[in-house]
């Protein structure tokens, strides 16, 4: 939990929210500038205007329902592409969770390849998605 108090302070860049369904805590997920992590931005080679986001559902009960997507659209709509200068989200799971790759195209994310993240216990998937493809 320490790890995310800079963020929670206002300290670093990162966002955090707390899911909620029906008013009860499900899950997290958080967004980044890219060009707030420049080795990040680099390794993607994104260039500008392109947010980052992590989606982590807690609840073991509603995995597999549906509910990644959804909450996915509705933060990339309510939340990343609120600014006018956000042109892209990137997500990067990890290759071999199957279930998390297809929330993500899903939600309207595609893959652009595989990148080695070190500290990571594997390669992970490169998802993007554009904001004109959201329509918006």
């Amino acid at each position: 939990m320490s790890e995310y108090r800079p963020g929670i302070d206002g300290h670093e860049p990162t966002a955090y929210y707390l899911a909620l369904l029906a008013g009860r805590p499900v899950g997290f997920i958080q967004t980044y500038l890219l060009a707030d992590h420049p080795e990040w931005e680099r390794a993607l080679g994104t260039g500008p205007g392109v947010a980052g986001v992590d989606l982590f559902i807690a609840d073991e009960e509603l995995l597999y329902r549906g509910l990644g997507p959804r909450l996915l659209r509705t933060f990339l709509l309510d939340i990343v592409f609120t600014a006018p200068t956000t042109t892209a989200c990137i997500a990067c799971p990890d290759i071999r969770n199957r279930a998390s790759i297809r929330a993500f195209e899903k939600a309207g994310f595609v893959c652009t390849g595989t990148i080695e993240v070190p500290d990571e216990p594997g390669p992970e998937r490169v998802m993007r998605v554009e904001r004109a493809a959201l329509g918006i």
